[in-house]
């Protein structure tokens, strides 16, 4: 009896670690794939945005898409978001959960969000370090 005690208590012992190391293994995977997902906002975005969000109590946060555009390839197509779909993911940053379509994460991946005033207009101005070229007008962009 006292050897099967033991063996169990072993067998215990080796579960409890292998059970921790699972866990800890699921929890590298979580900060390796939010780690490996950046896109920030400045805080004069972030205010903007929080205050659109204020305005749209429907709104659960602020969708940063991509599509085809202009003459350069890609556009930004950002919105207040109503619902959240299984093709996105979420991020947070600066109490504003940011909304990506996992088809746009490679070109918005690094992305640093502004907005800025430039004379009388007020607009958001997109940092993107994937971005090798743009149109002249600045509307839409190129990746390799």
């Amino acid at each position: 009896m006292h050897v099967r005690v033991n063996q169990i208590s072993h067998a215990i012992y080796v579960f409890s670690k292998l059970e921790i190391r699972r866990k800890y293994y699921i929890l590298a995977l979580i900060s390796y794939n939010r780690a490996t997902m950046s896109l920030q906002l400045t805080q004069q975005a972030a205010d903007r945005i929080l205050h659109f969000m204020s305005l749209d109590q429907n709104a659960v946060g602020f969708r940063v898409a991509v599509k085809k555009m202009g003459c350069s390839g890609w556009g930004y197509d950002v919105a207040l978001a109503h619902e959240i779909t299984d093709s996105e993911i979420t991020l947070e940053d600066k109490g504003v959960k940011l909304i990506v379509p996992k088809d746009a994460i490679d070109k918005v991946e690094g992305t640093v969000i502004d907005y800025e005033k430039q004379g009388i207009n007020q607009i958001f101005v997109y940092k993107n370090p994937n971005a090798t070229g743009s149109c002249g007008c600045g509307e839409s962009f190129t990746t390799n």
